[in-house]
């Protein structure tokens, strides 16, 4: 009888294990956020984030093409990835982006979703 309840008990503390680290990012292998944004200087785009490491890509959806631009600099809330035209100054938890082209600046809201798995 003792045997069962302590079979029991375990299978509980390890399921509430698995709960609490699912919870806490403990168990994220990938994570991908998608920024979609209108902006007054380029028109509609969407920047596409894996991986938030200096020298990673980011994919840059436009009516007009895609391209990939690099990241050049990396905080916990902020990113600032540029190509040869433009440079875009990105605050991934509140979606906000700047975009820079020549010496004109434009700040747009963005819709922001996220998936981690």
């Amino acid at each position: 009888m003792i045997k069962k309840w302590t079979i029991a008990i375990g299978f509980l503390a390890i399921i509430a294990a698995v709960i609490v680290l699912s919870q806490v990012g403990g168990m994220t292998r990938f994570e991908h956020r998608t920024l979609r944004c209108h902006n007054p200087l380029i028109g509609p785009f969407e920047i596409v984030l894996g991986k938030s490491k200096i020298g990673e890509t980011l994919h840059l959806a436009q009516p007009q093409g895609d391209s990939l631009i690099t990241i050049i600099d990396a905080t916990d809330t902020q990113i600032i990835a540029a190509n040869d035209e433009l440079t875009f100054m990105m605050d991934h938890k509140d979606a906000q982006v700047q975009v820079l082209r020549k010496s004109r600046i434009s700040r747009s809201k963005c819709e922001k979703t996220e998936f981690a798995m």
